[in-house]
Formats: structure tokens, sequence, C-alpha cells
């Protein structure tokens, strides 16, 4: 009796490509108008393999909701669109409103750093007030 193999099922773990072929793929995949199906052929990798091994591209903005993550793009789609997110988070937004965003609280921030201390000069000194209330004898 012959052995039928079912050829959706593999025997073997798939390949992991090599970091050089990580590399090609995103550098072709962020700098370049091929298809996704194009750099598959190209780089001899499944859609579903190459889409695994992209990474998103930094939008070099931090992240305004969590402080901690690093806004990107997370496909070509969304950088053309002007689309950020954060991986950390889960933020998402339109990129121009995000860095006015960014921008108002860095202005913010300067300004109450270089704001002087108002209160030392509006306060009098202790012995200058009154002992007791107004009203009060």
């Amino acid at each position: 009796m012959k052995e039928t193999i079912n050829p959706t099922e593999s025997k073997s773990d798939p390949v992991e490509p090599s970091d050089e072929v990580v590399t090609k793929a995103n550098e072709l995949y962020w700098h370049s108008e091929e298809s996704v199906n194009q750099l598959a052929r190209e780089l001899d990798l499944s859609k579903g393999m190459l889409y695994e091994i992209l990474a998103p591209l930094p939008a070099d903005a931090g992240c305004p909701s969590c402080d901690d993550g690093e806004l990107s793009y997370p496909n070509r789609t969304a950088r053309d669109r002007g689309f950020v997110s954060c991986a950390t988070c889960g933020f998402e937004d339109e990129e121009d409103q995000v860095r006015a965003l960014l921008e108002l609280q860095d202005d913010l921030h300067a300004t109450e750093l270089g704001a002087p201390d108002d209160t030392a000069a509006t306060r009098r000194p202790a012995s200058s007030r009154d002992p007791a209330p107004h009203g009060a004898a």
C-alpha cells in the first residue's frame, strides 16, 4: 500500500530565515515600491513568513499615552496614511495629531520648568502677618 502525504502537513518545523534575509526583507519592504508578492518571490519566502519577519518602522516619537513606548508605523499602508501606533500600550492615532500633541506637551513642560516660583514673591513674611484673623479682637 502506498503512503499518501497531505501537502498541508509538514514533518519539520519551518526554517527560520537568516538574519541577512530578515534585514533585506525589511529594507526592501520599507524602502521600495515592490509588492509583498514580489518581495516574497524575490526572497523565496511565503507571504506569511514575510509578514512575520517584518519589523515596524520607527516614527521617531515617543508615545503620548504610556510614555514608555515608541511610536511606529506597523506597515506601509499606515506609513503612507500617516497612522502611528505604540506596541507597548496599543495607542493608535493619526501622526499629525500625535506630533501636535507632543509639541504642546513639550511647550507646556518647558514653560513649567522656566517659570519663576511666584508663590515666594507674593507671600508676605511671617513677621508682617496679622496675628489674628480680620475682625477678631
